[in-house]
């Protein structure tokens, strides 16, 4: 897969996942509250899926494209999410980080 730089490209686990991790990790320096970061990346994932999807359906979508949309942001969350976990927990174990 190449960087997701269509639309369409976007609209899938990896693009959506890509987008909303970037963008976390820019807020980061203003969102205080670190327990609301998953949420925040949870809120993005799901906007960007279900615009990405009305902009390929030329805002027409139907019922079934915009539930893709919400499964594809929930899954591309979770990746952004639990995997930014497993990193911080993998540190943890080697002695490395805030949860060493």
């Amino acid at each position: 897969m190449d960087f997701p730089i269509t639309v369409r490209d976007f609209l899938s686990i990896v693009g959506i996942s890509l987008f909303a991790g970037l963008v976390v990790q820019w807020l980061k320096e203003w969102i205080t509250e670190k327990r609301l970061l998953n949420l925040v990346a949870l809120a993005l994932a799901l906007v960007a899926a279900v615009v990405a999807q009305c902009v390929i359906a030329e805002w027409k979508p139907t019922g079934e494209q915009i539930f893709a949309a919400v499964l594809i942001g929930f899954f591309a969350a979770s990746v952004t999410c639990f995997g930014y976990e497993v990193i911080q927990n993998v540190r943890g174990l080697l002695g490395k980080g805030n949860r060493a």
